[in-house]
This record gives structure tokens, C-alpha cells and sequence, in this order.
């Protein structure tokens, strides 16, 4: 048999066949990217004139309805406090005027 490895030498052995084997996995998974133009121009036959390459992402329903309600508590809030403290909300302090 040959010369004898280290331990710590068998371990990096390892490490770098892995990341072989999960580089190898991920370029049969993965397509490539196609490359688009960026300073206008023709993008080919299927891109969507709007967006191009870009696929906006689907929102649920839930996350929708969970957004709008979050604004608008937000908004409520903030007339509400504009209905009783206006200017203190506008960015007057008095209480930083006073002199003793």
C-alpha cells in the first residue's frame, strides 16, 4: 500500500469530493441562464414584452388580505393620533422649550 495520510489530509479529500459531487448535481439541475439584453433590444420570440425575462412572484390570497389589514391599522393609528395630538405629530414639543 502507499504512503500513509494524515487525517486531517483524508478529511479535505473528502470535502473536495463532495463539493465535486454537489457542483456536478447542481449543473444537470440547473438550466442555464439565458442572457438578456439590459440596454433594450430584442429579448427573442417568447419573452413577455412587459417584464422580459421576469416572472413577478404569486402572492396568496392570506398574505394579501393580511397586508391590506396591517396598512390599514397603520393608517387608523396615525389619525388617530393626528385627531388628538396633531401637533405633536406634526413635530412640536413644547415640553422641550421649557426652561427651569
Amino acid at each position: 500500500s502507499g504512503p500513509r495520510r494524515s487525517r486531517k489530509s483524508e478529511m479535505a479529500g473528502r470535502v473536495v469530493a463532495d463539493f465535486g459531487r454537489l457542483m456536478a448535481r447542481r449543473a444537470v439541475q440547473r438550466p442555464a441562464m439565458r442572457q438578456t439584453l439590459r440596454g433594450g433590444g430584442e429579448l427573442g420570440p417568447k419573452a413577455d414584452p412587459k417584464y422580459g425575462d421576469y416572472h413577478p412572484p404569486v402572492v396568496g390570497a392570506a398574505h394579501k388580505n393580511l397586508a391590506y389589514g396591517m396598512g390599514t391599522a397603520c393608517w387608523f393609528w396615525i389619525f388617530y393620533r393626528a385627531y388628538y395630538d396633531l401637533p405633536t405629530l406634526l413635530g412640536a414639543h413644547p415640553f422641550l422649550e421649557e426652561h427651569h
